[in-house]
Parts: structure tokens; sequence; C-alpha cells
């Protein structure tokens, strides 16, 4: 006897809460350096090589719009060595996300969504003065036909933020 299989297929949900209303007047997504945030963790387990993923996504969607993107080294995380590397390199913007919280779930069985949420903030190199602040909020679909990681949960996130701070903005 057949047995019907049902495939299951649930989208995720992605937000993201500005605290700062709008893109600043004459904003334009040109010379960028990205910081590499600390891995995320969840209940003391570490989930090694999500701060470098959340940085080399950050720094492939803000190439769609900036002329010039680099990543910070991964070491450099105090923000007043940031911020010379970003003059260092003739950043305009230092862009510095924070994993706070890496939930990988990893079965499409587990029916609990994976989950990443990352502060993300903008600062302009020149000034030294926070520009943006988001918290960048992405929970997996849950369903066998779905990516079901913390990982694809944060690449809509990110894509959605870079688009919306960027798109308007231009590139040089």
């Amino acid at each position: 006897m057949a047995v019907p299989l049902l495939l299951v297929a649930c989208a995720g949900t992605y937000r993201a809460t500005d605290t700062v209303a709008s893109v600043p007047e004459g904003f334009r997504c040109d010379s960028i350096l990205i910081a590499v945030p600390r891995d995320g963790s969840l209940d003391g387990k570490p989930y090694e090589g999500s701060g470098h993923f959340v940085a080399h996504r950050a720094a492939e969607e803000f190439s769609k719009y900036a002329g010039k993107v680099e990543i910070a080294p991964a070491d450099l995380r105090e923000h007043s060595g940031l911020l010379a590397a970003a003059r260092g390199s003739s950043a305009h913007y230092l862009v510095v996300p924070e994993i706070a919280h890496w939930e990988q779930r990893y079965s499409a069985f587990d029916h609990r969504p994976s989950q990443a949420v990352i502060n993300m903030s903008v600062v302009e190199v020149d000034s030294d003065r926070e520009i943006v602040s988001t918290v960048l909020d992405g929970t997996s679909g849950t369903g066998m036909l779905v990516e079901t990681s913390a990982a694809a949960a944060s690449t809509r996130v990110i894509h959605d933020f870079v688009r919306d701070l960027c798109g308007g903005a231009g590139a040089s």
C-alpha cells in the first residue's frame, strides 16, 4: 500500500526595528568597513564561524551598492581600533554587527525555527557619530522544503536592512 507523503513548507519571519527612523540626509553607501562580530552562542554552546558569516553576508549585500567594502580583521573589536582601521582604509562608514541571539535548529522535523538576532549599527567615521542603530530579528521557516538554519534567517534580514538603507542612497 502506498502512503502519500505530505511535504509542508512554512515561510520564516523577518523584521527590523529601527532606532533611527530614517536614512540621514546626504547618506551614501559608498565606502564601508565592516566589523566581524563575536560568534553567536546559545546556552553556552558557541556557533563557530557565525560571526564571520554575518560579516561576509553584510559585505556581500553592501557591495551591491557601495564602491568599496572591506571587512576588518576578526580580532579587532574595540570601537577605537575599528574607527582607526576605518579611517586608515578611507572608509566613510563603519558597520558594526553584534550577534545578540543565534539559535540553530538542525532538522526540519524539529518544528522549532532557528533564530538570529543581530544588533546592527552604522557609524559615520569622520564624526564618530552613530547614524543608524537597528535590531534585525530573523526566524527561519519550519518544514521540509525550506532552509531552517540561523544563517538563513540572518541572510534575509541583512539583505533587507542593506536594501532599505542603501537602495535609495545610491553608490559612488
